[in-house]
Parts: C-alpha cells; sequence; structure tokens
C-alpha cells in the first residue's frame, strides 16, 4: 500500500484555493440569477415554463456543486486540525521520552 505524505502547509494551500473557488462560484451565480431575470422578462407561456424549468434544474445542479466545495472545506479544515493535534501529541510523547532517558541517565547503562 503506498504511504500518504501529508503538510498542514499544503493543506491550507488546498482549503484556500477551495474556498476560492467556492466564492467565485458564489459570483458566478449571482451574476446568472440577474441575467436570468433579463433573459425571461419577455417570455411568456410555454417557452417561459420551459426555459426556466431549465434554469432552474441547472441553478439547483450548480447549488450542488457549491455545497460539496463547502462540505470539502469544512472536511479540509478538520483534516488539518486533526493532522496538527496529532502532530503536536506525537512531539510531546517524544520529548517526554527523551526527558526520561535524560533523567534516567540516558542509554550509557546498555
Amino acid at each position: 500500500m503506498p504511504e500518504a505524505s501529508v503538510s498542514v502547509p499544503g493543506m491550507q494551500q488546498a482549503s484556500e484555493r477551495i474556498s476560492d473557488a467556492a466564492s467565485q462560484l458564489r459570483g458566478q451565480l449571482g451574476q446568472f440569477q440577474e441575467a436570468q431575470v433579463r433573459l425571461t422578462s419577455g417570455l411568456t407561456g410555454e417557452a417561459a415554463e420551459v426555459f426556466n424549468g431549465a434554469l432552474n434544474s441547472w441553478t439547483s445542479n450548480y447549488e450542488q456543486i457549491q455545497t460539496a466545495l463547502t462540505r470539502l472545506q469544512e472536511s479540509m479544515r478538520n483534516s488539518i486540525d486533526t493532522y496538527t493535534q496529532t502532530n503536536n501529541a506525537n512531539v510531546q510523547a517524544a520529548q517526554d521520552a527523551v526527558q526520561t532517558m535524560n533523567a534516567s541517565g540516558g542509554l550509557a547503562g546498555l
């Protein structure tokens, strides 16, 4: 099984990129919704129903992508926190082991 290698700075950078992408999507969705109002203002009857149905479906899919990006970013932040806490605990355990070895005379007696 291949080993995984992570770095907190790399994970933070990925989280920021995800956040930026989600932000851009929100802005684009707002622009799209403004355009939708302009496009549909002259439509009536069946044409309006078909066009609005297609746009609503597209908007729903777009929002699902937005939600997925938000969840991905939250997951990334949680992973960063977990990795940092685990790393800090491991560093502390190693420091404690060194202190214990030094206090007992180290490895000189072996």
